[in-house]
Formats: C-alpha cells, sequence, structure tokens
C-alpha cells in the first residue's frame, strides 16, 4: 500500500446553464472533501453566443471527423476509465446503446483502493461516469470497459493507474484532475512514473485538460494535472458545428483548459512550441455543453459537454486504429512528427490564449481527422470500396465516404483517403481517381 496523504480542498466541476444559480462567469462549485473534480457540464436552455446551437452524438462528430467508425468496432480491444466518485448503473449504458443502435458494451467495474460504486444522483459525479462509458463505447461498442473507482485522493489516482497496468488495457482515460499546484512535487513524480510503466506496457493513456479555460479554475494561468505530464496524450475542447454530416466549423471553446506547465519543461517530441515549457493540450475535440451529447444518467437523458467528452473519444478511436493494425501507443511523438493528421482549429480563445495557425494552448494540434466539408451535394461510395490516385500507384482504400461531384468527368475526392502502405492521410478538395 502507498502511505496515506491530506486530502486539500478542492472543487468538483458541474455545470447547468439553466440553473439561475449558476452564473455565466463563474463555473465552478465548491464540494467538501472532495479533492479532485471531473470536467463535464451539463446543458441548459441558452447561451448568448451560441443561439441556436444544437447537440450531436457521438458517432455523428466521430463521423464528422472521418474516424473509421462504421469499419471498426474495437473487438479485441479494452479501456479503463478512472473515477474517483459516483457510480455505474449498466442499464443508462444500455439504453445509450439501444438509442445509438449499437451493442450493449461489456463493462466491468472495479473497486481499487478502497473505491466505492456508489450513485450520487444526476447532479452528481454519475454524469461523468456514464458520458465516459457511453462516450467510447458509442465508437467502439465491441471492445471490453472497465470502470475503475478508487477514493477522491492521490492515492486513488495512483492505486487506478496501476490497475489499469495490471489489467493491461491498450488505454486509460482519465476525466479528473486538477491544477498542477493542487499536487506536491513527491505526488506528480509517483504519478508520472506510473504513467512511464503505462507507456513503456503499450498502455495508451488520455486526459483532459480541464473545463476553466486559461485559469484552470484558480487564479493567475494554470494548466491541469494529469494533462501536463509528458506521458498523457492531453485533450482539449472546441465548438463544431456539422452541415450534412461533415464539418462545417470548429472553433475553440472557450472553457477549453490550456496553457504551459509551471513544472514539466517542454519535452523533445513538441515540435511547434517555442516556450521553455511543456504545452497543454495535444489535441481537441468538440466538447462545448451547447455542440454537447445526449447522455443517460441515472435513467434520464441530458446533454453533456466538456472536455470529459473528448478523452474517452479519443480512447475510443486508439482502439479502433490498434484494430485496423496500426501500432498506436503513445500518441504524442507520432502526432508532432505528422501535425498534417489533425485539423487546424485558429479561432477562437481560452481566456489569455488565442488559437492561431499551428499549434496552440487552446487547441493544441487540433482535432484528429483533417476532413473536409464541401459545398455541394455528393455522391458517396461505399466504404472499403478500392480507390486510386489517377497517376499514382498507391492502391488506396475508403476508410468513410468518397464524394464525387456529379457532372463533373473524371470522378473528383473532396473526403480523406487512406494509404495502407504508408498509413499516410491525404485530403484535397478535387482529386482525380479511378475506381479499383
Amino acid at each position: 500500500m502507498l502511505e496515506s496523504c491530506q486530502r486539500l480542498p478542492a472543487r468538483h466541476y458541474a455545470y447547468n446553464y439553466a440553473d439561475p444559480r449558476h452564473s455565466q462567469s463563474r463555473f465552478h462549485l465548491k464540494l467538501a472533501n472532495k479533492r479532485f473534480h471531473p470536467y463535464h457540464f451539463v446543458r441548459g436552455v441558452h447561451v448568448p453566443e451560441l443561439s441556436g446551437a444544437t447537440s450531436h452524438s457521438f458517432r455523428a462528430v466521430a463521423q464528422a471527423y472521418g474516424w473509421p467508425i462504421d469499419q471498426f468496432d474495437g473487438s479485441g480491444r479494452s479501456c479503463a476509465f478512472l473515477e474517483l466518485g459516483g457510480g455505474y448503473t449498466h442499464s443508462d449504458a444500455a439504453l445509450a446503446a439501444a438509442q445509438a443502435g449499437i451493442a450493449v458494451p461489456d463493462v466491468e467495474v472495479v473497486l481499487v483502493a478502497g473505491g466505492s460504486n456508489t450513485p450520487d444522483g444526476p447532479d452528481g459525479a454519475d454524469g461523468e461516469v456514464a458520458l465516459d462509458v457511453q462516450a467510447s463505447a458509442a465508437l467502439a461498442p465491441k471492445a471490453k470497459y472497465y470502470v475503475l473507482f478508487g477514493p477522491n485522493s492521490f492515492e486513488g489516482i495512483l492505486e487506478c493507474i496501476l490497475k489499469a497496468i495490471e489489467l493491461k488495457v491498450d488505454c486509460l482515460s482519465i476525466s479528473w484532475g486538477a491544477a498542477e499546484d493542487q499536487f506536491t512535487e513527491d505526488e506528480r513524480s509517483k504519478i508520472d512514473k506510473a504513467l512511464q510503466l503505462c507507456v513503456a506496457g503499450g498502455i495508451t493513456v488520455i486526459a483532459v485538460s480541464g473545463d476553466s479555460g486559461s485559469s484552470d479554475g484558480e487564479r493567475g494561468l494554470h494548466v491541469d494535472f494529469l494533462a501536463s505530464s509528458p506521458w498523457v496524450l492531453s485533450c482539449g475542447g472546441t465548438t463544431l458545428r456539422i452541415h450534412n454530416g461533415f464539418r462545417q466549423s470548429e472553433i475553440v471553446w472557450a472553457g477549453s483548459g490550456g496553457g504551459y506547465s509551471a513544472f514539466y519543461q517542454k519535452p523533445s517530441w513538441q515540435a511547434g512550441n517555442t516556450a521553455a515549457m511543456r504545452l497543454v493540450p495535444d489535441v481537441a475535440g468538440n466538447a462545448n455543453p451547447q455542440t454537447g451529447y445526449p447522455v443517460y444518467v441515472d435513467g434520464k437523458l441530458q446533454v453533456i459537454g466538456g472536455t470529459s467528452a473528448v478523452a474517452p473519444m479519443y480512447a475510443a478511436l486508439t482502439m479502433l486504429l490498434r484494430q485496423s493494425g496500426q501500432k498506436i501507443g503513445w500518441w504524442n511523438p507520432l502526432l508532432y512528427q505528422t501535425p498534417e493528421l489533425c485539423f487546424d482549429v485558429t479561432s477562437g480563445s481560452n481566456g489569455r490564449w488565442q488559437a492561431g495557425v499551428g499549434l496552440d494552448p487552446c487547441t493544441g494540434l487540433g482535432v484528429y481527422g483533417n476532413t473536409y466539408a464541401p459545398a455541394a451535394t455528393p455522391h458517396k461510395y461505399s466504404p472499403g470500396q478500392r480507390v486510386k490516385f489517377v497517376g499514382s500507384e498507391s492502391p488506396l482504400v475508403v476508410m468513410t465516404q468518397i464524394m464525387e461531384y456529379t457532372g463533373s468527368g473524371d470522378p473528383l475526392v473532396a473526403y480523406r483517403l487512406i494509404d495502407h502502405a504508408s498509413r499516410a492521410r491525404r485530403e484535397s478538395i478535387a482529386y482525380e481517381i479511378e475506381l479499383q
């Protein structure tokens, strides 16, 4: 057993825009005896800057990003969720699966270091647990899932990470955290060593960057831990608009946690970071509660957002790519070597930091996928159909949908292809192709 640690005052983040007790400028509620907090928001009825915004299903967002959810289902893969409160209700996962038209996921609850599976209602941490499971299972329904419940403490976090190693999962998704200075140097060091063991064992660790912008809910500028650990793929948030199934626009969500670590120097793999310290986040995805996701919590359907939705979706993506044969483990070096794999989000701010071309402390490299939203109504080829660039010797396979502008003569590609020889993604408004 690890030595016990003294709990510090902390916040549990939960935000309901419809609740008059919550002002637009205040994002957190202080709850006693809670050191670390989950990052999810329950959507209410109105946010002025997003008039007319609509929610999206997890699968609709993944399809807009060009993720291969129609080709792979997570079979033979596994994911663990680190939870420090709330409870898991399997009937919620079953309701969500029925709504999405997918198989009910195989979920096992594991109690760690005195943790408990204790539902605390739709306004508590149950929403976090439900969001984690339903977000990932919507994209990878045939994967095996473990919900690791530990106590809300440093010890709980560390023991859950070690349990994930013991279970030999493909991914560990973490939607809980706190500002870096809420951890001692010794705590960060011990957690980092455990995370390094995960990487060495082939486990992809994905953590959220937080929902309070550049302050992380504190005075001044802060980033969240575990997101700032160099062994973690950290996920920020965006506001995504979808039109006819394709990404229409995407900007920074104002709540997206991000900035520069006060404790970790810039990793050698973080190309594009001109600062001396580690930049957070690495990637991003739709997180604004006003463009959030329908989630069943204790039998009730809610629309939930926050960066907590992004981490489990990237965990599902990791499992899908592993199932496809790609050797995805520690994402970070791969992504920074090939930033073109991500759609660059260049507009918006998280408070102190402004998005721009290339790497930024709002959405990192952007959103994995690099898809293109066409203006015309296309004809759609079937996923799995083999095509080839005119004048190219490399055959390609359609991962999602290839689109043809009718009446234009030769077929024109306006979507993403994957080259199975090099695994390179390619994008174009008008590539000529010939069917194989």
